[in-house]
């Protein structure tokens, strides 16, 4: 591998490929290199008194090669259909409110609807389901409104409107059956405050889980650290906030967030057929709980 001694090896290899593209690195910061090829190898040479400077830059670049890709976020089409849920959503409560606060058709509508963990515990699961349309007033009916609203808009962009809300309203039902066995027999409470935290815990969940791969540890826990954060704002104000209903329903549409985030694939919930089943339980599951809490007079 004799060379005239005013040139000096600063790269060699097997593959051509890999040589070449050593010597247009060199060439692009305007160092002259000759690429040839000598005793089965491909030698990159440079002239003596640039041999310091080419090394440094193939060093350099050799750095940079190594340095993982940038990281892309997960991107998650966003499905249809979010607006037409969020307007079911309000609808619903809009509707309960009124049943209620007119007594309709001579029913005590909290008696029969609110959420007496001693009453659920005793079997009347349906309690669970129907005490979150129920409200104490408007300011509680129209917080539940926006924030619900809010958040299940973008559940629905991110699950689909069946998957989404049937979810919503189980979480919410969940939430309440744990409130009621933490809080024992005596205690009362009403309110989609339940669901919507459990709202929150599906969508930072979902979107927590699924950026799981992301080295960037910002980047990777943004949504968790968010829905904590509101959970914690919101959630804990007020002085006949149920703090604990606030913390089960989040916990409960955390482990659905988490749930559907592993899942290989949700398609068969999100298509035509699965999507349409999961949008009319929705649509079914609050007046099916309400024919039942109706049927049995508390």
């Amino acid at each position: 591998m004799a060379l005239d001694f005013s040139w000096v090896i600063v790269f060699h290899g097997r593959d051509y490929e890999i040589c070449r593209e050593r010597a247009l690195v060199l060439r692009a910061v305007g160092i002259p290199c000759q690429l040839d090829f000598h005793d089965g190898y491909h030698r990159v040479t440079v002239a003596e008194p640039d041999v310091g400077r080419a090394r440094a830059e193939l060093a350099a670049y050799e750095l940079e090669a190594a340095q993982p890709p940038p990281e892309v976020l997960p991107v998650i089409p966003p499905r249809p259909g979010a607006v037409a849920g969020t307007i079911g959503y309000i609808v619903t409560l809009l509707a309960v409110a009124g049943l209620q606060t007119n007594t309709a058709f001579s029913i005590d509508w909290l008696s029969a609807g609110r959420m007496q963990s001693g009453l659920v515990l005793s079997g009347e699961w349906w309690r669970t389901v129907t005490a979150l349309t129920l409200h104490a007033d408007i300011a509680h009916l129209f917080g539940n409104l926006l924030m619900g609203s809010v958040i299940g808009f973008f559940a629905v962009r991110l699950l689909g409107p069946g998957l989404a809300w049937t979810t919503i309203v189980v979480a919410g039902a969940a939430g309440n059956a744990m409130n009621a066995w933490i809080q024992g027999p005596a205690h009362n409470s009403i309110g989609a405050s339940t669901a919507v935290f459990a709202a929150l815990g599906l969508v930072s969940v979902y979107s927590w889980t699924r950026r799981r791969h992301l080295r960037d540890w910002a980047k990777r826990t943004a949504p968790l650290v968010g829905g904590a954060l509101l959970l914690a704002y919101t959630g804990s104000g007020g002085e006949r906030t149920d703090i604990v209903a606030h913390l089960t329903g989040f916990i409960a549409g955390s482990g659905f967030g988490y749930l559907f985030a592993r899942l290989e694939s949700l398609d068969s919930l999100q298509n035509d057929s699965g999507g349409t089943i999961l949008a009319v339980t929705a649509a079914l599951l609050v007046p099916v709980c309400w024919l039942a809490a109706i049927a049995i007079p508390a």
